[in-house]
């Protein structure tokens, strides 16, 4: 499909911009965020990288961003001149000035960007935000960076940006779109109750907290408790939020995040979990999870991530976010017998976990005989001959 017409068939601005900065990431460097202002701050709306492991890192940027829209950073300079702005040869140092949050700084730091090209979006004569693109370490040159070959899809992303600023501020219009999504991926919405939250988690104190702070929260509110998955199950509640842990009174890990969605299949889902271990963050996410941040977090952020998630939109809490970035670079890349692909590094962690083969197909949602597949590649690049082996070499890189 071409960018024009991304824009026009898709069910929200938020969905369009998704899938034109995905464009951007792929056709005019590594790495491409839209930022926009609000409330003196910005804020990412749109984030993409062309790896497809390092996307979800990517996303992980949506919301605030610790720079001032009149600070030193090329997104904040482009955005008060209404001028694109590029640095080459950029240095950690560099990066970590434009931030002013030392998780978010290491976050960038671990993107081990080399250049970036900051571009006004211009809609209606006025800037409404900016896209920046990024190369990263050792790939390609600045030749990629080519505003000019960039501009007219930078000119559909400046629509989308638009678009979605009306409809954030339409909420009858942000309703139609919010619908036409949800009647598009799922044929329906019916029993679907607006802003309903279903909270699970074997511990009353826990639950308690969590309830209390969403009743600070305008248009939320909590249609059902439940200890643990079938508990959960027998509720008559149909949430568009579910918060739960990774422990349960009957099931604990990332398989209960894929348990919990095949449950509630128009749920987004949100994780509040004691575990910090960057493995789980990533298995929870590649289970199904639009969000994760830990108990011991701030209630402000716990607030932020509930309204984000229930609104559809990711959540990683920031230094989960870092260590997770670490984690991935920390994994195998270049071992014998080639790189280990996205599904392989989620087998390896759940053979780490000591799940079984069955197991692991129930939550990566792949056939027994593809895990089979997944865990004799992996045996064959890891250099091990037996299943022990194997597990001991999987717990030895996820620990």
């Amino acid at each position: 499909m071409t960018a024009a017409g991304v824009l026009a068939d898709s069910a929200s601005p938020a969905e369009a911009l998704d899938q034109l900065v995905h464009l951007a990431s792929s056709a005019f460097g590594d790495f491409a965020v839209v930022i926009v202002p609000r409330d003196h701050q910005f804020h990412v709306i749109a984030a993409a990288h062309r790896d497809p492991a390092k996307d979800v890192l990517a996303r992980m940027l949506l919301g605030q961003v610790p720079v001032a829209p009149h600070g030193g950073s090329p997104a904040a300079q482009a955005f008060k001149t209404g001028l694109p702005v590029m640095v080459c040869n950029l240095r950690p140092s560099d990066v970590m000035a434009w931030f002013g949050d030392d998780a978010y700084s290491e976050w960038a730091k671990d993107m081990e960007l080399s250049a970036v090209l900051a571009i006004p979006l211009k809609s209606r004569g006025s800037v409404v935000g900016v896209m920046t693109l990024g190369l990263t370490c050792g790939k390609g040159d600045t030749r990629q960076l080519d505003l000019d070959a960039a501009s007219p899809l930078t000119s559909l992303i400046a629509i989308a940006v638009r678009q979605a600023a009306d409809s954030f501020t339409n909420d009858e219009l942000k309703a139609a779109f919010q619908h036409n999504a949800r009647t598009q991926a799922n044929g329906s919405t019916a029993g679907i109750r607006s802003g309903s939250i279903l909270i699970v988690d074997p511990f009353p104190v826990d639950r308690e907290g969590i309830k209390s702070l969403v009743g600070t929260i305008g248009g939320l509110s909590i249609c059902g408790e439940a200890v643990g998955l079938q508990d959960a199950a027998d509720l008559a509640c149909q949430p568009a939020l579910v918060v739960t842990g990774l422990v349960l009174e009957d099931c604990a890990g990332p398989q209960v995040v894929a348990r919990l969605l095949d449950a509630f299949p128009d749920a987004n889902l949100l994780v509040i979990s004691r575990i910090d271990r960057p493995l789980f963050v990533h298995l929870a996410l590649a289970a199904g999870a639009k969000g994760y941040l830990l108990k011991s977090a701030p209630p402000g952020e716990v607030v932020e991530a509930i309204r984000r998630v229930s609104d559809g939109e990711p959540y990683v809490q920031p230094r989960l976010g870092a260590a997770l970035v670490q984690w991935h670079a920390s994994l195998p890349g270049g071992i014998e017998g080639g790189r280990l692909t996205q599904r392989e590094r989620e087998v390896l962690g759940l053979v780490a976990l000591g799940h079984t083969n069955a197991e692991i197909a129930s939550i990566t949602g792949v056939s027994l005989r593809t895990v089979e597949t997944h865990r004799s590649h992996l045996a064959q690049k890891l250099g091990v001959h037996s299943r022990a082996d194997l597990v001991a070499r999987a717990q030895e890189l996820s620990s």
